[in-house]
């Protein structure tokens, strides 16, 4: 190959890069131009504070954690949402302001209004403090929210040196003692989950002297807004004392 033909070659391959340049969308608007690739499928409403699932589904922030408290299933595909990890996806929140900014202008107030919402839905769950002997409200590995208490903190030795709370939770023995990281999202303020009647919760077996150990779960189906039990053994916290 002469000179000219690699120079010529060259400006070839600089025309066919600049062609695709300009073929590739430069914003998001030139992507996407459906509303619906932007609405929750729980709320039907505009994404507020999305966050993704592993299965790579999104929902609002509130959606996903009301959702969380009654199914394990995914939304859409059913894929076990309680041990999956959650990601909060800025990106998309920004891209979602964006796109009704430019195409639907008169639902902004309504979206920025709902994203208010949701902040104080956070301040309201947050724990302002952590001290020995605090009583929060803590979501326990049956996706049940009780009362616990932080008997003691502990440091691990792991780079960030992360902290973790030892819970006890009230109504059950020690043996259900737990240590979780500082910043779970299993922890909330005392009485933002406990308080509520529309949600599982234990209850004490009393009627029955032979079932004194047994604690059951007792929700309300959101469905069918009727109750259903779910039996769950438990020692008597008494007699561990």
């Amino acid at each position: 190959m002469n000179k000219q033909q690699k120079k010529t070659q060259k400006q070839n391959e600089k025309l066919k890069i600049q062609s695709q340049e300009n073929d590739s969308p430069q914003n998001i608007e030139d992507i996407i131009h459906d509303k619906n690739d932007f609405i929750c499928p729980i709320c039907l409403n505009y994404i507020v504070a999305a966050v993704s699932l592993k299965c790579g589904h999104t929902f609002c922030e509130i959606c996903l954690h009301e959702y969380l408290l009654y199914f394990k299933g995914c939304h859409i595909c059913n894929d076990n949402m309680r041990k999956s990890k959650f990601a909060y996806c800025y990106l998309l929140d920004q891209m979602i302001h964006e796109f009704i900014k430019s195409h639907h202008p008169e639902e902004l107030k309504t979206y920025e209004m709902a994203k208010i919402s949701n902040k104080e839905w956070r301040k309201k769950k947050q724990v302002q403090s952590i001290d020995v002997g605090q009583q929060i409200d803590v979501r326990d590995p049956n996706f049940v929210w009780n009362v616990g208490t932080i008997k003691r903190l502990k440091i691990s030795q792991e780079v960030g040196k992360i902290k973790y709370l030892v819970i006890h939770y009230e109504g059950k023995s020690d043996k259900h003692d737990e240590e979780i990281a500082e910043n779970s999202p299993r922890f909330a303020a005392l009485g933002f989950y406990t308080s509520r009647n529309d949600i599982p919760k234990y209850y004490k077996q009393t009627k029955n002297p032979f079932l004194k150990n047994l604690l059951y779960i007792e929700c309300m189906d959101p469905n069918d807004n009727q109750f259903n039990q779910q039996f769950f053994i438990e020692d008597n916290s008494s007699e561990s004392e």
